[in-house]
């Protein structure tokens, strides 16, 4: 799945828990938060039934075919060992969507957080058109 990397939470700024903003945390945060965001990105993107369920239902649900959903806003609550321990997000309407998006998240074992990063991780993934495309192909862990 070609996702764009994304940013942060938020269209203008990106921020940290407790309104830490990229720009005055430390490097190795802003560094973790874009690989976390590749590897949910890829995550999203496996041929596994929750992933593929839940692009299914992005697909149904877009604006229109040519557009792509709105970017995926997620908070991360990450274990010291890397566990994904639970996630937040804006619920769809559609409860097996919500259940399909924990799924293919939660319980999932990420790098270990630097120490001290503040969570929740707040990440927003733009799914592109194509990346919710039937046939969808990425990498895992």
């Amino acid at each position: 799945m070609s996702a764009a990397l994304a940013a942060l939470l938020g269209p203008a700024a990106p921020a940290f828990a407790q309104g830490v903003a990229p720009s005055a945390a430390p490097a190795e945060w802003v560094r973790y938060a874009e690989t976390v965001t590749g590897t949910i990105s890829g995550w999203l993107s496996q041929e596994e039934e929750a992933a593929t369920r839940f692009r299914a239902y992005l697909r149904e649900t877009a604006a229109a075919a040519d557009q792509p959903p709105a970017a995926l806003e997620i908070k991360l609550w990450i274990a010291p060992d890397g566990r994904v321990e639970k996630i937040g997000f804006t619920p769809f309407v559609d409860e097996q969507a919500n259940g399909d998006l924990r799924a293919a998240i939660v319980g999932r074992m990420l790098a270990a957080p630097p120490v001290g990063m503040l969570q929740p991780l707040r990440l927003q993934v733009d799914m592109k058109s194509e990346a919710i495309g039937e046939g969808a192909r990425a990498g895992g862990d």
